[in-house]
């Protein structure tokens, strides 16, 4: 193994995420678009991309043009919307590779319509209740005049289809009926029947089954599809995580009581101990707040991180665990450490820990 994939590197199972696309696809029974913004959640977009549009894969999101364009590089001839926000002055690059706009406002679907040159394919982003994105009452009949945008399209986001409390699911299921509304409007005014309507990410796909029914044609699950969503019917599912993150030991060393363990200070050694020192650090995606909180696996065993967390390393006391070495591998993350704990532990979610593994860290696909 190359000393790069030694110091650091996420293991990333491409069959775990054709799987869940395959069992999400079936449960649903409608098209799964392939979420693959923020570098496929930290899994790497192109090599994502390319594994789901040979299982069938014709349709994929991602957050900005820029990451449109590194699909389109790679080969990806799928579909590709745009969720956010692409200036009008992109309105040529949007054309040229066919790509489909998220339309925001009324004001900048008119923008974006006066800059084009050719038509560019749009999905209208509908507001029921996220305060993001998109307009609650559009002027149907002023986007209907504006004809170099080629609507195709219409969807919607929830804030709370991922919590299962009755109040949660109660405000889910009104704004639900706000978009069915909102759609038959859109419809009835523009003349558009045959387009895609969607509205399910993982939430609703897991809590929402309404939420994936006619006039629904098309589902988006997020990180449902890399395996990590925590819910209700998630069990029933059995989404698998597509994601295991290694690093090596570099150095065992014994060090005497009251010896202090990196920056600060803030541990130190009540007898003498075994400190091994693994190549992970904040600048790797580590958390600094995983600093004598996290775990990592070794070597058969759960191991406490002890010390600070650095840039490029940490430290974990394993004097209970028989025979670590420099060269072995630490799990950070996978089937020992979940990524559900790890965010629990740090007050997050699992989304923020697996997109803020670096690009350093490399991505090493089965």
């Amino acid at each position: 193994m190359s000393e790069s994939l030694n110091r650091c590197r996420l293991e990333v199972d491409l069959a775990a995420i054709v799987g869940n696309y395959r069992v999400l696809r079936d449960y649903c029974g409608k098209e799964v678009v392939g979420v693959v913004k923020a570098d496929a959640y930290g899994h790497g977009a192109v090599p994502v991309a390319r594994a789901l549009e040979d299982a069938g894969c014709r349709f994929f999101a991602v957050a900005a043009l820029g990451e449109a364009l590194e699909l389109r590089a790679a080969g990806i001839g799928g579909e590709v919307l745009i969720f956010g926000f692409t200036p009008p002055e992109c309105a040529v690059e949007l054309a040229a590779h066919k790509f489909t706009q998220t339309l925001v406002s009324l004001e900048y679907a008119r923008e974006l319509n006066a800059a084009a040159v050719a038509p560019i394919k749009c999905h209208v982003k509908i507001d029921v209740g996220m305060s993001r994105l998109g307009e609650t009452n559009w002027d149907f009949a002023a986007l209907r005049e504006l004809r170099n945008l080629k609507v195709e399209g219409v969807f919607t986001h929830f804030p709370v289809s991922d919590q299962s409390d009755s109040a949660s699911i109660t405000v889910t299921e009104s704004q639900l009926r706000e978009f069915v509304s909102a759609v038959a409007e859109l419809r009835t005014v523009c003349g558009l029947y045959d387009i895609k309507i969607h509205c399910a990410n993982s939430g609703a796909v897991l809590e929402h089954p309404s939420a994936y029914h006619t006039p629904f044609n098309m589902v988006r699950p997020g990180i449902a599809l890399y395996g990590q969503y925590i819910g209700t019917n998630s069990a029933e599912l059995n989404l698998k995580p597509a994601q295991s993150w290694f690093a090596g030991v570099c150095q065992v060393k014994e060090v005497p009581p009251g010896t202090s363990v990196s920056y600060g200070g803030t541990w130190s050694a009540n007898s003498t101990r075994r400190i091994a020192v693994i190549s992970a650090g904040y600048a790797d995606g580590y958390s600094r707040a995983l600093s004598n909180r996290g775990k990592v696996f070794i070597n058969g065993a759960i191991a406490p991180v002890v010390g600070r967390v650095c840039m490029d390393f940490i430290t974990a006391d394993v004097t209970d665990i028989p025979g670590v070495k420099a060269g072995d591998n630490a799990e950070l993350l996978g089937s020992h450490i979940l990524c559900s704990d790890v965010s629990e532990l740090l007050g997050t979610i699992t989304y923020e820990v697996l997109c803020g593994i670096s690009k350093r860290v490399v991505r090493l696909y089965k």
